[in-house]
C-alpha cells in the first residue's frame, strides 16, 4: 500500500469517525436535569438493585444506567426522560 493511499484510507476513516460523534445528540437540558435527579435519588436510596442475578448498591445502578444513557444519547434514541425510562427497563437498551 503507498503512502497517498494509507492516508485517503485515514481521513475517510477520520470522517466517518466523526460523523458518527456528530450525529450524536444529549438530552435537553431539562430532560437532563430529570434523569440526574432521577439518578441521585436512586444512588441515595439505600435499595439494593438486582441486575442479571446479582445485587447492586445504589451507585452501582446509577453507574449502569449513566452506561446505558451515553448509549441512548450516542445512538439518537432518546430525547426525553420517560424515554430513557422505557428504554432503559429494556434488557436490550
Amino acid at each position: 500500500m503507498n503512502a497517498c493511499h494509507f492516508l485517503m484510507r485515514l481521513v475517510l476513516t477520520s470522517l466517518l469517525a466523526l460523523a458518527s460523534v456528530a450525529n450524536a445528540a444529549p438530552l435537553p437540558a431539562t430532560a437532563r436535569a430529570e434523569v440526574d435527579a432521577l439518578l441521585t435519588r436512586l444512588q441515595s436510596s439505600g435499595c439494593q438493585f438486582n441486575r442479571n442475578g446479582s445485587w447492586h448498591a445504589g451507585a452501582e445502578a446509577r453507574a449502569h444506567l449513566l452506561k446505558k444513557l451515553d448509549y441512548l444519547e450516542r445512538k439518537n434514541l432518546v430525547q426525553t426522560a420517560e424515554q430513557f425510562i422505557e428504554r432503559v427497563r429494556r434488557p436490550a437498551a
